[in-house]
């Protein structure tokens, strides 16, 4: 069955630390909240939208979505045998963003913010095309490993994290790599292979 929250943007679903299994839209005009938990989204062909707030704790997408809404996993976005396709809006993950067999499309995405690390193990991770207003952030680590692929388009990942942050890339190819990171030991570039700035 769908979620749908319409009317005035006062509705709430408030999940508290409960788990979540939808396997249809979710369709949200007011506020969805999960302060624990995990919701795993895995309808096929399927969308997330409404323009409210839309807050997860973890996310785990196995299934199809496209994504018009603003979208804050507090926790975790992990990406199985799913797709998750942002449209021309923000995604920030607070802790992880893990690629394990499923696909990450952001390429029209206005804003991917990491605040933790990215893990590329298997399937694919497609980063924002660059525009005046779009943002690709890592503030903890980044691995890309075994089948995982990176496609960097035109854009920018820019590391700005406050601590220690290790980039293990696999071979992956990059158009532009920006380091702010803010920490005494900054930003190490470790070789698993090679990596490439064109």
């Amino acid at each position: 069955r769908q979620i749908i929250l319409s009317g005035k943007s006062m509705v709430t679903l408030n999940m508290a630390g409960n788990d979540l299994a939808v396997a249809d839209d979710i369709r949200n005009a007011g506020t969805i909240t999960q302060t624990g938990g995990t919701t795993t989204a895995s309808g096929a062909v399927k969308v997330i939208t409404g323009g409210g707030t839309t807050t997860f704790y973890n996310l785990t997408v196995t299934g199809t979505y496209t994504v018009d809404t603003t979208v804050t996993a507090s926790n975790n976005l992990t990406l199985t045998t799913g797709t998750y396709t942002a449209n021309a809006n923000t995604t920030t993950v607070g802790g992880t963003l893990s690629i394990n067999g499923g696909t990450g499309a952001f390429a029209a995405a206005t804003t991917l913010d990491c605040n933790g690390s990215v893990t590329l193990s298997a399937g694919a991770l497609t980063a924002p095309t660059p525009s005046a207003t779009t943002t690709f952030t890592v503030a903890g680590d980044w691995t890309i490993s075994g089948t995982g692929a990176f496609t960097c388009g035109t854009g920018t990942v820019k590391f700005d994290g406050a601590a220690v942050q290790t980039i293990r890339s696999n071979s992956a190819t990059y158009n532009n790599i920006t380091v702010t990171n803010a920490g005494a030991a900054g930003t190490t570039f470790a070789r698993l292979d090679a990596f490439a700035v064109y």
